[in-house]
């Protein structure tokens, strides 16, 4: 059950959520070739960085050689209650030996659908991660248990 305090701070929170900044997040996301293999997260992983380390949360890249790489982000708590993870992949599948209508790399916009590498599995996801820890980040939602975000390679 959410109380009245918490549910004004989820509110303050889905206010700072804007749909064109996920969305050119993604966008930008997808440009990042990661197809696996070899995987080539590495890229991908820094630049997450940047955008954790933007809304002032904290992040390490963890370096695996041959430019696969995981990031994790945290948001600190209370320490009341155990963390949360949020864990998403970073790599995609090949583009396959076909010739993609929009470009498999494009992250373009067509009839309010984003087309690419991972729009959907799983760069879709981490994009929603990034962003709903920086707007909890930003109104400074008190959280009882750390969260935690993940890409992995």
């Amino acid at each position: 059950m959410v109380n009245e305090g918490e549910s004004m701070n989820i509110d303050r929170v889905l206010k700072e959520i804007k749909k064109e900044e996920v969305v050119a997040l993604l966008q930008e996301m997808i440009q990042i070739n990661t197809v696996n293999p070899p995987g080539n997260e590495k890229k991908l992983a820094q630049y997450m960085k940047k955008r954790l380390d933007s809304f002032g949360i904290n992040s390490e890249v963890i370096d695996l050689g041959n430019n696969r790489a995981n990031i994790i982000g945290r948001i600190e708590g209370s320490g009341q209650k155990e963390a949360l993870l949020l864990n998403g992949h970073l790599d995609t599948v090949p583009p396959g030996d076909i010739e993609w209508e929009y470009g498999a790399f494009l992250g373009k916009i067509v009839d309010g659908k984003i087309y690419g590498r991972g729009s959907a599995d799983m760069k879709g996801g981490l994009a929603a991660m990034i962003t709903a820890a920086g707007a909890i980040k930003k109104v400074g939602m008190p959280l009882k248990g750390d969260l935690i975000i993940a890409g992995t390679a």
